[in-house]
């Protein structure tokens, strides 16, 4: 059995992937997540996190730094490991994006590559809730149950060209926002949802939480990282306005910026 580092592009998944390894076939296999959220900015180079900061901060305070930590997790491993599997699901642009950046990343440095196509069952993983806690107390591991097992494929030559070729493509058009559509990656221009967020807000004044559920869960399907930042531009050139700045409580060290529990309305900039 080949022992190699696994990658995955949702700390969720990892999660799953950790809590499962004997059923997976992970045992003794390094594993790591890698969430780099290239749905969103620039990715002329993939991996540099500085050319991302806007869209990492709009995504929460501080991950950017987390990013960076990750991507110096991965070097560390690449000093030890000759293969390397990468898994990902052809239903999320996150997911086959990484994959992309990371097949890149790689060339060169003499691993090992396969690939794991794991979209029949990402849902499953995404979603597995790996523990219930009873009314005891007691924690519970539940099942997690898959019918066939996604397969390690070792990455073709002819494959390499074409996932190449394909991100070359992306990244001559480097657009603002890419998502998974038909199939296929599609570059979109960076006012995608303005209008969706003017017809959700229309002449009220809403939280932000409404918005970004609705369009979540209506338009891009865990696309967090690029709604925030296109909210914040909004805010930013005008076209929106912060009616009221949402705070929370962090315990003994009193309140906090939310801007989750901000509440907005339309400018006249628009």
């Amino acid at each position: 059995m080949i022992l190699m580092l696994n990658i995955f592009f949702r700390g969720s998944v990892e999660g799953t992937a950790h809590c499962f390894k004997k059923q997976l076939g992970l045992e003794g296999e390094n594993m790591m997540s890698l969430e780099l959220f290239l749905h969103a900015g620039n990715i002329s180079v993939p991996m540099s996190v500085h050319s991302r900061k806007k869209v990492y901060d709009a995504y929460f305070d501080g991950y950017f730094g987390i990013v960076s930590e990750e991507i110096r997790r991965l070097k560390k491993y690449l000093k030890k490991e000759n293969s390397v599997c990468i898994w990902f699901s052809k239903k999320d642009a996150d997911e086959y994006l990484g994959m992309l950046a990371v097949i890149e990343y790689l060339s060169g440095k003499g691993k090992t590559i396969y690939l794991c196509d794991y979209t029949d069952i990402f849902e499953l993983m995404l979603y597995h809730d790996n523990y219930t806690i009873t009314d005891n107390d007691e924690i519970i591991k539940n099942e997690l149950v898959i019918d066939t097992l996604p397969e390690k494929t070792i990455l073709s030559m002819a494959e390499y060209q074409q996932y190449i070729r394909e991100l070359n493509e992306l990244k001559a058009v480097n657009a603002e926002l890419r998502i998974m559509k038909d199939g296929k990656i599609q570059n979109m221009p960076e006012d995608y949802i303005d209008n969706k967020i003017f017809q959700l807000i229309g002449n009220e004044e809403v939280p932000v939480y409404k918005i970004v559920g609705t369009i979540l869960s209506e338009d891009l399907p865990r696309m967090l990282a690029f709604t925030n930042y296109r909210l914040y531009h909004l805010l930013e050139s005008g076209k929106l306005i912060l009616v009221k700045q949402g705070v929370v409580q962090q315990g003994v060290y009193g309140w906090a910026k939310e801007f989750f529990k901000s509440i907005v309305k339309i400018g006249n900039q628009r």
